[in-house]
């Protein structure tokens, strides 16, 4: 299975459905909120997916350089502290104040 960014229109997202749907994947599992969820993960040569269901939401990540097994989700109910420091880290990277 192989991705390149968003699907360009709806056959592209059925053919990428299709192929996920067509791959069995692995079961691991990764911590919500501290609870072992169980997630199916699908490996390519220099990164993964993961998908899950949890109370009442579908879940998604997508991974470079990082083991399923080493990952830990947690629900963020404040977003603004990680804006503000990724505001930062591009005005630095910017070369601004």
């Amino acid at each position: 299975m192989t991705a390149a960014g968003p699907p360009a229109d709806g056959d592209d997202f059925s053919r990428r459905l299709a192929a996920l749907v067509a791959e069995p994947g692995e079961q691991v599992s990764i911590p919500v909120d501290g609870v072992p969820v169980p997630f199916t993960v699908w490996r390519e040569a220099d990164h993964w997916w993961a998908a899950a269901q949890h109370g009442g939401y579908g879940l998604f990540v997508e991974a470079k350089d990082l083991e399923p097994e080493a990952l830990s989700l947690c629900r963020v109910l404040d977003i603004e502290p990680y804006l503000l420091g990724r505001r930062a880290q591009l005005r630095s990277a910017r070369g601004e104040g």
